[in-house]
């Protein structure tokens, strides 16, 4: 057969994304603060931008201030394998770190970072709301507990990564709650400051 440069050629289709093998599917969504009811803000609502925050990382902190929210009890935000949960010191505390994938195929590590507890271990999957720790404010080096709340899509960078390294795709984690199926109402009450 001859080559016919007028001829249309279909292309080739495409294949569609598969899940990464070992890693359990995302199918429910929810935010990785368990008391929800409670009167909470994410910290650039009311300090404004700063470091990166809010669109690469959230602090999540109670209204109520200084160290109320130590202890306060985390969850699971979806189906995945803890592949780190470890004491790193300093002024990073203890983090944890879950990985899953969405139904589409693309990577999502979740990180929660100055943990107060830990309530799982490297290598254990985890299903959306089961307990995984309790926000902490790194064994007392900052003067008020918060969770810091990191999501990465596509990859899974070392624990010790965090927002301002650029090679990763972290992501605006309200937003990302949003993109999921989380009550945007509910999550735009959870990340603001009401003043009081």
């Amino acid at each position: 057969m001859e080559y016919d440069p007028n001829r249309e050629v279909s292309p080739k289709p495409q294949p569609q994304p598969q899940p990464v093998a070992g890693f359990p599917v995302i199918d429910k969504v929810c935010m990785a603060i368990k008391n929800t009811d409670k009167r909470w803000y994410e910290a650039s609502s009311r300090y404004g931008r700063y470091d990166g925050h809010p669109e690469r990382a959230e602090d999540w902190n109670l209204e109520s201030g200084g160290n109320t929210d130590l202890g306060e009890p985390l969850v699971a935000p979806f189906d995945g394998l803890v592949v780190n949960a470890a004491q790193y010191g300093g002024g990073l505390g203890r983090i944890v770190s879950i990985v899953g994938v969405t139904k589409a195929g693309i990577l999502v590590t979740w990180q929660g970072r100055h943990l107060q507890t830990m309530a799982v271990k490297a290598g254990q999957v985890v299903k959306c709301g089961d307990p995984i720790g309790s926000i902490g404010n790194a064994d007392g080096r900052y003067a008020g507990a918060h969770l810091h709340e990191q999501i990465i899509v596509g990859e899974t960078p070392g624990p010790t990564e965090d927002w301002r390294n650029a090679r990763y795709n972290y992501v605006r984690p309200s937003e990302w709650y949003i993109s999921m199926g989380v009550n945007r109402a509910m999550v735009d009450r959870l990340r603001k400051w009401d003043g009081k």
